[in-house]
């Protein structure tokens, strides 16, 4: 329970942080490409490597707080809220017939 309310929280402050970076960004380079985005989830991934193999290999932290700033901070910073959760078109898979 107490790692779900840190990832929770952590998620919270992920979000609002992603939206800040991606304002700011958008406001120093306006134009047609997504920048801000693009910046956002380059930085996120990145930092997302290091802080994990920092807090896995040098430093001694609890897993329910290594879980809070990696899945809650860091994963919600790396995803847009806007993005939808399933593909926008839909996808038929053809069947090829089964011999039995």
């Amino acid at each position: 329970m107490v790692r779900s309310a840190l990832i929770g929280a952590a998620g919270a402050v992920g979000a609002l942080a992603r939206y800040h970076l991606q304002g700011l960004v958008h406001r120093l380079y306006p134009g047609a490409f997504p920048l801000g985005t693009f910046v956002v989830n380059i930085s996120g991934c990145f930092v997302l490597g290091v802080l994990f193999s920092a807090l896995t290999e040098r430093f001694t932290v609890s897993v329910d707080l290594r879980t809070a700033l990696t899945v809650g901070f860091l994963g919600r910073t790396r995803r847009s809220p806007r993005s939808p959760s399933k593909p926008s078109g839909s996808v038929r898979q053809e069947r090829s017939p089964s011999p039995f």
